[in-house]
């Protein structure tokens, strides 16, 4: 079995963990509110969200870069059982 690329990967974990980032800033927007207009509210959530997915994409480069089989699942041994 051929493994994906590794842009290709990382876009998949940068999507979800920034997805869960932005989650939580659009709830503190909710419960807080924001200050500015509408327009500048706005292009500050895009540019958040551009930046925070850029920034998990690079961090899961590096990861995948040195842990290449990282989303591979691992062997489950019991607890106590020694490996042969």
């Amino acid at each position: 079995m051929q493994k994906k690329s590794l842009p290709r990967r990382a876009i998949k974990y940068a999507l979800i963990s920034s997805s869960i980032i932005m989650f939580f800033v659009f709830y503190r927007i909710l419960t807080s509110g924001a200050v500015g207009t509408v327009s500048e509210i706005a292009f500050r959530i895009v540019v958040s969200a551009l930046g925070s997915f850029l920034a998990m994409w690079v961090i899961f480069m590096l990861y995948l870069f040195f842990n290449p089989d990282a989303d591979t699942p691992r062997e489950r041994t019991n607890f106590g059982e020694r490996e042969k």
